[in-house]
């Protein structure tokens, strides 16, 4: 039997992660403005979930480290 993955997070999907509409998911990857690569199957556009999760996990590490400078902890090793 063969077994298929799916396609990766569609632009409908990532729309609430970035607090958009999915028409400004597209807008934005057509301005070339979306902070993540996608790429096209047909009329639809795709992300690979490991871009979306390594992107969010890049956020939260520099978020991390901005409050870790407010704070004046010291810094913590591997971004957590």
């Amino acid at each position: 039997m063969t077994v298929i993955k799916p396609l990766g997070v569609s632009a409908r999907a990532l729309a609430p992660l970035f607090g958009l509409a999915p028409s400004g998911v597209h807008r934005a990857i057509l301005r070339g403005t979306f902070p993540i690569e996608t790429y096209g199957i047909g009329s639809r556009r795709f992300a690979d979930p490991r871009m979306v999760e390594a992107y969010f996990a890049a956020r939260r590490a520099e978020q991390l480290a901005a409050l870790d400078i407010m704070t004046g902890a010291p810094a913590k090793e591997g971004g957590e």
